[in-house]
């Protein structure tokens, strides 16, 4: 189990990291992200997931173990791959909208006010993100330190109360893409997010406040872990191939 950590580790330095070019207006361009934080943000998601799945294999409890091994799955094959290129994505928005201003300047005062109430948006957007970024990062770190049933259900109710917080919030309605343009989901979207947010969420609450010997635990335990594996399937996709653009290309 911890070579398989460390081999997955080792995959974030190069297959999960995107930086694409940003040109501004008048033909400057700069990295976006920074090469740092493209590294540091997917190597900690995967750092934070190898040690629960680690620390999966030696608890006693059974319930413990799948929220452990859930939690793992999920920070390692959906957030550092998915959340990273969001993370990305919303950082080049910003400075795609900003490089929009300058250039809509130079038009008249109509394009300027709507390249800025864009801009606007975008950041918002990349705040909502960053919010986001914290919070996982926060409960995964709250589930690795944790020594009791109940304070790894407590961060993993953290984990998923970041993703009630974006639904909730509107952080969906400001969406943007890599091209920086508005792409905000639609209600009915956003409202099955936000209940399935919202269960997983209480689900993990439930574990963390009942009794670790009890069954509410254990249902609340349950439910979270079915939630969290789902969210890992939905990411392995994206995982598999990050890790296939490291296998060499052989020339014909």
């Amino acid at each position: 189990m911890m070579a398989v950590a460390m081999a997955t580790l080792s995959l974030t330095t190069s297959a999960f990291v995107s930086v694409p070019a940003v040109v501004h207006a008048g033909g400057s361009s700069r990295c976006a992200p920074s090469c740092a934080s493209a590294r540091i943000l997917p190597a900690a998601y995967t750092g934070l997931g190898a040690a629960l799945l680690c620390k999966s294999v030696v608890v006693s409890s059974k319930w413990d173990a799948s929220v452990l091994f859930a939690s793992g799955s999920l920070s390692v094959l959906h957030f550092a791959v998915l959340d990273n290129r969001r993370f990305a994505t919303a950082k080049r928005a910003v400075s795609l909208c900003q490089g929009r201003v300058s250039f809509a300047n130079a038009k008249n005062e109509f394009a300027t006010a709507r390249a800025l109430e864009q801009l606007a948006n975008a950041k918002r957007w990349r705040l909502f993100v960053r919010v986001k970024v914290v919070g996982q990062v926060a409960g995964l770190a709250w589930m690795a330190g944790a020594r009791s049933a109940r304070g790894i259900c407590g961060g993993a109710a953290l984990l998923m109360a970041t993703n009630v917080f974006l639904s909730a919030f509107g952080a969906y309605k400001v969406k943007h893409n890599e091209e920086g343009l508005p792409t905000p989901m639609s209600p009915l979207a956003l409202r099955m997010i936000l209940i399935i947010d919202t269960s997983v969420c209480g689900a993990a609450l439930l574990g963390a406040v009942a009794n670790a010997q009890s069954r509410y635990h254990a249902i609340g335990a349950c439910l979270y872990s079915i939630g969290a594996i789902v969210g890992a399937w939905e990411g392995a996709p994206a995982f598999v191939s990050a890790v296939k653009n490291l296998a060499p290309v052989r020339k014909p």
